[in-house]
């Protein structure tokens, strides 16, 4: 499951996000059998942010990186003990974070893509 980033797009706070996160999450396990995997928010940059902005890409990051702790801390522990063996929480932004700081995306397969 991949959700949040358009939450925090559309203006909802941090804490609302979350909210939202973890009431699909807990939806979801109740309503199936099946396992849930839940994906960090990516790193995203703002489009209202003009070409050349120093900040382009980066006025998601605070909001993100909250949104991704308080998930991976929250989510599991919110569950009862059998929806627990049924959920993952996984963070692939790493790489993304790691070239942000020098103006670069990681392009998959094929190397990288400048901003």
């Amino acid at each position: 499951m991949l959700i949040g980033t358009n939450n925090l797009g559309k203006g909802h706070s941090v804490d609302e996000t979350i909210r939202g996160v973890v009431t699909i999450a807990h939806h979801l396990l109740n309503v199936t059998h099946g396992r849930l995997l839940v994906n960090a928010l990516l790193p995203r940059g703002d489009p209202r942010k003009g070409r050349g902005s120093k900040r382009k890409g980066r006025w998601y990051e605070d909001d993100i990186l909250a949104v991704n702790a308080a998930l991976n801390g929250s989510l599991v522990n919110s569950l009862n003990a059998a929806a627990r063996t049924r959920i993952r929480f996984i963070d692939c932004g790493a790489p993304f974070y790691a070239n942000l700081e020098r103006g670069i995306l990681v392009k998959a397969g094929d190397g990288k893509l400048k901003t």
